[in-house]
């Protein structure tokens, strides 16, 4: 995943997001749910970034399927 963001997204905010959001939910939300080390305020802060990395996927995902 990692590799497509960084090949397909345009370099920039766009591109950091992404990869941020990936990171959190891929390495923190991941091992939170085998550890649950976050606190209560952590947890919910990576699930509102983890939101958007999804919401943003989609995005991109519709815009492709419009594009033949």
């Amino acid at each position: 995943m990692e590799r497509l963001i960084t090949r397909m997204a345009p370099e920039g905010e766009v591109r950091r997001s992404l990869l941020d959001g990936l990171d959190i939910t891929q390495k923190r939300l991941h091992n939170h749910f085998y550890t649950g080390q976050l606190s209560e305020g952590d947890l919910d802060r990576h699930l509102i970034i983890g939101a958007a990395f999804v919401e943003q996927l989609q995005t991109i995902a519709s815009q492709l399927g419009e594009h033949p």
